[in-house]
């Protein structure tokens, strides 16, 4: 089983296997009182749509709607269609080998450039990607071990590293944290940042609801991350992301101040082999709050 915040995916390879998975599962769920919406349940599929992949009996393919809509793109001739075009990129990057390598000129481009040019190298990168997604590979477990040594050992290493860090504010940030905001984001170039609206009908979702407990009490998420190439010094890029982080402390959440599970960010602290439930609650309250307990005692 896997799990991604609060959505839960079974693979079983035959159905006597799968019943005894969902047995198994089930009983987990009584004995710790959670609930499954059943209008969003599915059973016994052989494929289908989820995360934005495709699930098929032949492996995980690309949703073939987000490669053509990279394949119609025209070549960009602003950085914001040239951030529109690593966004799309990064939702497929499983499926382009050595993506952030390959797109490296894209995100350089912008960050060197005051006048924004698409030279020869962006567009042959560009062109190479869209050969790429008209056909994009199929994703699937290897066969043998040998061939899992051989995957791991022609790795290729990328060119680019980021860091990113995340936050939940549950009050509206004053005018004065904004301003301040926005002087910390123009003081470097590399950076991104997202808001992710909740509140709503999110509000009225309980925390124990779900492992994912941000959404009752919470105005909006904030991700925000810093990127270098891998010939520069990453020194000032992590502690530019870090003062950031200090500077947001008094206008996000507090005690304990939540944090996206899916950026997991080494800052918060990394379960070690024999990591003690305290030790644990330093990172474990962050991403889960209050279900931190309730997942702990699921896993026994």
């Amino acid at each position: 089983m896997e799990v991604y915040v609060d959505d839960m995916v079974v693979k079983s390879e035959s159905t006597t296997v799968y019943q005894a998975n969902l047995l198994e599962i089930f009983q987990q769920l009584r004995k710790y009182n959670m609930c499954l919406n059943l209008e969003k349940c599915a059973f016994g599929v052989q494929g289908g749509r989820l995360l934005g992949f495709v699930l098929t009996q032949r492996g995980i393919e690309a949703n073939p709607e987000k490669c053509q809509a990279i394949i119609q793109m025209k070549s960009p001739t602003t950085i914001k269609e040239v951030q529109q075009l690593t966004e799309r990129l990064a939702t497929l990057s499983r499926f382009l080998p050595t993506a952030a390598a390959k797109s490296y000129h894209f995100f350089n481009s912008p960050r060197k450039n005051k006048n924004f040019t698409w030279t020869n190298e962006c567009e042959q990168a560009f062109t190479n990607f869209k050969n790429i997604l008209a056909s994009p590979p199929i994703l699937h477990k290897p066969t043998n071990v040998d061939q899992s040594l051989e995957v791991l050992l022609n790795r290729n290493i990328t060119s680019s590293s980021f860091k990113t860090k995340s936050d939940y504010v549950t009050e509206p940030i004053s005018t004065t944290g904004l301003e301040g905001l926005c002087k910390m984001l123009v003081l470097e170039e590399s950076q991104f940042m997202i808001l992710t609206p909740y509140d709503g009908i999110m509000s009225e979702i309980l925390e124990s609801a779900t492992p994912f407990p941000h959404k009752k009490g919470m105005l909006y998420g904030i991700q925000y991350s810093v990127s270098w190439n891998s010939n520069e010094d990453a020194t000032k890029y992590i502690k530019w992301i870090r003062t950031l982080y200090d500077y947001l402390a008094p206008y996000v959440s507090k005690l304990a101040r939540r944090a996206y599970l899916n950026y997991r960010d080494l800052d918060l602290d990394v379960n070690g082999l024999n990591t003690s439930y305290v030790k644990a609650q330093s990172w474990g309250l962050k991403y889960f709050n209050q279900n931190f307990k309730r997942l702990v005692e699921s896993e026994g």
